[in-house]
């Protein structure tokens, strides 16, 4: 995709809104800009159930009150927010930014244990006005499910992992390391 997606009213992803139990989504790509009104946005999807692989966002994703419905927040590079989700071998290097709270680079909420993210990247910026529920990685991260093969470049964010909590098996790498050319 790389079309502007602007949404009032509901879930926005850059390529599906919400996604069902069972469902796969793979190999994508967004370079458009997402703009969602009310919760979860996100780069590829905006509320996801599922698995999500070799997808890669790199547009511009963010919540703001574009309507009198809940003012924006819940915003991710590749997921708004994750239940019961496997993502992996995915790539985040757009912007994300909340009108709130609750921003990730990669998920702004992961919620369910049984969620898994494996071989993820994050070298976008990620915001939110508060400031809060805010991560590099994982903004609201309420699980333990599975996760490894992550880093994100702290230079870049100057985030920790998830809700600036740096506790998660998540790796902070410097931008020099992710462009040098070698593997992490």
């Amino acid at each position: 995709n790389y079309a502007k997606i602007t949404n009032y009213t509901s879930t926005t992803g850059g390529i599906v809104g919400s996604s069902l139990a069972g469902s796969e989504i793979r190999g994508c790509f967004n370079a458009g800009e997402v703009l969602g009104g009310t919760t979860n946005v996100g780069g590829i999807v905006g509320t996801a159930v599922g698995v999500i692989e070799n997808c890669q966002n790199v547009g511009w994703v963010e919540t703001k009150k574009l309507s009198t419905r809940s003012p924006g927040r819940i915003v991710g590079g590749i997921a708004g927010s994750a239940n019961g989700t496997t993502i992996t071998n995915v790539v985040n290097a757009g912007h994300v930014q909340s009108a709130i709270e609750s921003a990730g680079g990669i998920v702004g909420q992961q919620i369910s244990g049984d969620n898994v993210i494996s071989g993820a990247v994050n070298y976008g910026t990620v915001f939110s006005v508060k400031g809060t529920k805010t991560g590099a990685i994982a903004g609201d991260y309420k699980t333990n499910g599975k996760v490894e093969n992550v880093y994100f470049d702290a230079q870049s964010t100057g985030l920790k992992a998830a809700a600036n909590d740096g506790s998660l098996k998540m790796s902070s790498v410097k931008t020099a390391d992710f462009t040098s050319g070698k593997a992490l």
